[in-house]
């Protein structure tokens, strides 16, 4: 479910923060990123909606696919 004004951040392989942001209204964020292997978590959820700061794997190939794990 896409959330509007959520805090998102992606980090590297080491678990380090590469992009911190939020989601616009519609409930996307935007970035560039080189490829390789990445996770995203929540940092900040809008009034109503609780908090996942759960890491989720996820890798840019080297054509800008993105691929889920």
């Amino acid at each position: 479910q896409l959330i509007p004004d959520c805090g998102v951040e992606i980090l590297n392989n080491k678990q380090e923060v590469v992009f911190q942001g939020r989601t616009d209204a519609k409930g996307v964020a935007t970035f560039l990123l080189p490829a390789g292997q990445y996770f995203y978590r929540e940092f900040d959820a809008p009034e109503g909606y609780q908090l996942d700061s759960s890491l989720y794997p996820f890798t840019i190939s080297n054509n800008g696919e993105i691929i889920k794990a």
